[in-house]
């Protein structure tokens, strides 16, 4: 990919320019928004809903203000699946383009819609920048999207939400702390969804190469324990999983599909 695409991803996942969010109507605290959707084309229509969606992504979605990078899922109940996401770097981003979109929604509604058998309907991530590592700034300019990506989902429980969140946190300053080369970062649902809904997104390009911890000499559990006291590891995460809805847990290997992609 050569040409411009500010998107950090995860990455991430969809967009739906079938939904009507009325974003100006929305609180939002600043942060990079994700609007995410996975969609079902049509029995026999695949190669269809691939080519109608990847020309109205260069039609409308190839700036650096909107643009949509979409991803297949490889594995799971949703296998063959396309995940479609949007990124807003900014709140300005994410209001202005949801409230001046008309001419895109009827494109898609006329042209690619008819192609599709079902989606998930339209969910809004935000993501958590102090729970990340190595995530590429969309403010930077030209950011390639990772040829896969791991995505993590899981509900944390009303009464676990305190400890998840003080263990996410260790976890993280662990990471970032050791020099771990691992692209990473939890989202957040803020529309759309259980607001106790958490996301983690890894981001690889060599399946056999997702090297992600520097130290050589300790394991992240040494390390940690170290840190934070003897057998904390152990004790914590206990605690995170309890405070996890066993329920909620899902995990899926995504891959690029850069035909339907900004910058192709």
């Amino acid at each position: 990919m050569k040409n411009i695409l500010k998107l950090a991803l995860i990455s991430i996942i969809t967009s739906n320019l079938n939904a009507q969010f009325d974003a100006t109507n929305m609180t939002l605290s600043d942060g990079e928004r994700y609007i995410m959707n996975k969609w079902t084309p049509k029995e026999g229509k695949t190669s269809d809903f691939m080519n109608a969606a990847g020309k109205k992504t260069k039609m409308f979605n190839n700036s650096p203000e909107n643009a949509i990078v979409t991803y297949q899922v490889l594995n799971g109940p949703d296998t063959g699946q396309f995940l479609r996401i949007n990124l807003y770097a900014s709140i300005e981003n994410f209001v202005g383009y949801n409230s001046n979109n008309s001419e895109e929604r009827e494109y898609w509604e006329e042209n690619v819609l008819p192609l599709t058998q079902s989606n998930d309907g339209p969910t809004i991530w935000r993501r958590l920048s102090s729970l990340s590592n190595n995530w590429p700034n969309p403010n930077d300019g030209v950011i390639e999207p990772s040829k896969y990506m791991v995505v993590d989902t899981y509900t944390v429980s009303s009464e676990g939400y305190a400890d998840h969140r003080e263990i996410i946190g260790k976890i993280y300053s662990i990471i970032k702390d050791a020099g771990s080369s691992a692209k990473t970062s939890l989202f957040k649902v803020e529309s759309g969804g259980n607001p106790n809904t958490y996301m983690r997104v890894r981001m690889f390009n060599d399946p056999n190469e997702r090297a992600q911890w520097a130290e050589q000499e300790r394991t992240f559990e040494q390390v940690y324990n170290q840190k934070y006291g003897y057998r904390s590891f152990e004790k914590d995460i206990q605690v995170l999983n309890e405070s996890i809805m066993s329920w909620s847990k899902t995990s899926e290997i995504v891959m690029f599909v850069p035909s339907m992609s900004a910058g192709n």
